[in-house]
């Protein structure tokens, strides 16, 4: 790609690093408040979790590849996780809340921007650094009676591979040539990535704000351990 100047200086530190420091907040906010909102006690909690996850998964992932993530993954085919979070919903015999079944206003207008290989990478970071951390929640919702093949299989799609689909997302993200508008917009849509995670979960959650920052235990959602 033919580099762009003017709009923004040069980034310095590798690109994963400058994703996590642009994230770090929102991340630890977000597993606070899946935390508080109770949603990987109960197969309710469970169930309204994947309620709000799948009309944001299957607008992120629509729009991922129509702006090429299967030219800058190729295996991108295996990353899609929207169809396993709606046959999750199946296993349990739940439907998306009223709520969450299709994008709000906000979601809509972030999914009909123009996306660059900058912005697919930005939201790529988490969605697979929450597939990472999924593992953690994984092992607290078989404690429910769910397996991966009947019900959890969202959380953990990759199972043993998932150290080796992440390291190589992270080798895809450190060698992208990238302009310098798409090195400036990592951090920016990473976050704003985030925040329609957070009105997801906060849509389920109504009234934890309050607990959302203090206090609570990993949940190694949305961002993961990235």
């Amino acid at each position: 790609m033919t580099a762009r100047c003017g709009r923004h200086a040069p980034a310095t530190g590798s690109r994963r690093d400058r994703l996590r420091r642009a994230t770090s907040a929102q991340h630890a906010a977000l597993e606070a408040r899946l935390e508080a909102g109770g949603c990987f006690d109960s197969l309710d909690g469970y169930a309204r979790y994947l309620g709000a996850m799948a009309p944001l998964y299957a607008a992120l992932e629509d729009a991922l590849h129509a702006a090429g993530a299967g030219r800058l993954l190729p295996d991108w085919p295996r990353r899609r996780k929207a169809g396993l979070v709606r046959a999750d919903l199946r296993a349990l015999g739940a439907r998306a809340p009223a709520i969450a079944r299709v994008a709000s206003g906000a979601e809509a207008g972030a999914m009909a921007a123009l996306w660059h290989a900058g912005v697919v990478f930005a939201a790529l970071y988490v969605l697979e650094g929450a597939t990472l951390g999924g593992a953690v929640l994984a092992r607290r919702v078989l404690r429910l009676g769910l397996t991966r093949e009947r019900g959890a299989a969202f959380l953990d799609p990759y199972g043993l591979d998932r150290s080796t689909m992440w390291q190589g997302f992270l080798r895809a993200l450190e060698g992208a040539e990238l302009t310098p508008e798409e090195e400036g917009d990592l951090g920016p849509r990473s976050a704003a990535v985030f925040d329609l995670f957070a009105a997801r979960v906060a849509a389920i959650a109504p009234g934890r704000a309050g607990r959302a920052d203090v206090g609570a235990a990993p949940s190694a959602a949305a961002g993961g351990v990235a």
